[in-house]
């Protein structure tokens, strides 16, 4: 059968929600193909968005071999091949997909899941259903564009618990860069933000084509989440779906922010308890934040029974967005962080041309902690209302 006549699946997420979990629950399955963790529509964005009056064959493989041979070259159980051999013999495959298919995104789309399943040597006739992982939801409006009704999984977890782990992950990344903080503090929210809008937005229009597979329940009861996934993509289940391995074969390593990557593997029957996630992620939140996710997520927490910890008012509800505007610039993220020299060089180093680069070099740094209190609260204020700046995209 034609691959371009096989059912499509999108793995989406909130954010921080399980998606590399399930994705790995998801690659043993002889009736999915799914590639690595291989977001199409961010690559798109990355390599050929903005070249779209230069499209042709050549141009694209291109593209895409600078973006996937970068992007998936270390990945320990996530690389697309392990030989140049197979390399070669994907590109080369998918340059001819190109040359039947066509050359627009869709086309695009199957050209290269048709290509890597032509190296793995699978039989697209075998193969029930594709499954795309598209990690973040930041480029998701393209798959409702590109495809009628499209099937999609979205994975959704209480929102206090999600965005801790971005917090717990970002205090290990960011260690005295409050510019860093913010980025991605900021980023974590528009995350949500933007995710929030696609469920709501396509969810009342594309009917029970949503599917919402909810954290809690699929640590608590990985069988019968199991169950629900094969039954949605209309598969016949099979305990592999229960076991996390990578597309090498070996087994997935739990991936949390609550151990580092020395560390031993977690015992998931002991780390996944209620008790021991709550004791987690409430060791990372303060009342501020709790009061604030509340606040600006309380659409979600209602329709999907999250219990709430701060009190519904006004009040709490004032403060909540002002908490959520507010620059979050260190560790103790409502505490106020001056641009010291180090930060300034690098303001000076990603200014967009020499004049600019000059004109930075002598504002005091008392100006220049101002202009950054300023941008971060406008693009906080900006994720908040729910338009996204590119720049975390």
């Amino acid at each position: 059968m034609d691959i371009q006549n096989k059912k499509v699946f999108f793995l989406l997420s909130f954010g921080h929600c399980g998606i590399d979990w399930t994705h790995a629950l998801l690659t043993s399955h002889e009736k999915i193909l799914i590639l690595p963790v291989f977001s199409f529509y961010r690559g798109w964005r990355d390599v050929i968005s903005n070249k779209t009056n230069q499209l042709n064959i050549d141009s694209i493989v291109d593209s895409w071999k600078r973006y996937i041979d970068f992007q998936y070259s270390d990945k320990e159980g996530g690389r697309f091949f392990n030989s140049s051999d197979d390399n070669k013999l994907f590109y080369a495959r998918f340059k001819s997909n190109l040359e039947s298919f066509g050359l627009n995104r869709v086309n695009v789309f199957y050209a290269i899941h048709e290509a890597y399943a032509h190296v793995k040597n699978i039989n697209i006739d075998d193969i029930n259903v594709i499954v795309e992982h598209e990690h973040v939801c930041f480029h998701a409006d393209w798959i409702f564009e590109d495809f009628l009704n499209p099937n999609v999984i979205f994975l959704l977890r209480e929102p206090k618990a999600a965005i801790a782990g971005y917090y717990r992950g970002i205090e290990r990344k960011c260690i005295n860069m409050p510019d860093c903080y913010h980025h991605l503090i900021s980023k974590s929210w528009a995350e949500w933000e933007k995710a929030s809008k696609i469920f709501y937005t396509y969810g009342r229009t594309k009917g029970n084509r949503i599917h919402v597979i909810k954290y809690e329940d699929l640590v608590q009861d990985i069988v019968t989440s199991a169950k629900k996934i094969a039954f949605i993509l209309e598969i016949e289940y099979s305990k592999i779906l229960t076991i996390p391995t990578n597309t090498d074969g070996s087994l997935w390593r739990t991936d949390t922010c609550y151990i580092s990557n020395s560390d031993p593997d977690v015992d998931r029957d002991v780390f996944f308890t209620k008790d021991r996630m709550k004791e987690r992620w409430m060791g990372v939140l303060t009342q501020k934040d709790i009061i604030s996710i509340e606040a600006v997520f309380s659409r979600i927490m209602r329709d999907f029974d999250y219990k709430r910890m701060s009190s519904i008012s006004l009040k709490n509800k004032f403060m909540g967005f002002l908490y959520a505007i507010y620059p979050h610039r260190g560790h103790n993220r409502y505490s106020f962080y001056k641009v010291d020299r180090n930060e300034k060089q690098r303001i000076i180093d990603k200014a967009d041309n020499v004049v600019l680069s000059y004109l930075l070099a002598f504002n005091p740094l008392i100006i220049m902690t101002f202009i950054q209190y300023i941008l971060s609260f406008k693009d906080n204020i900006l994720i908040v209302l729910g338009r996204v700046p590119r720049k975390y995209k």
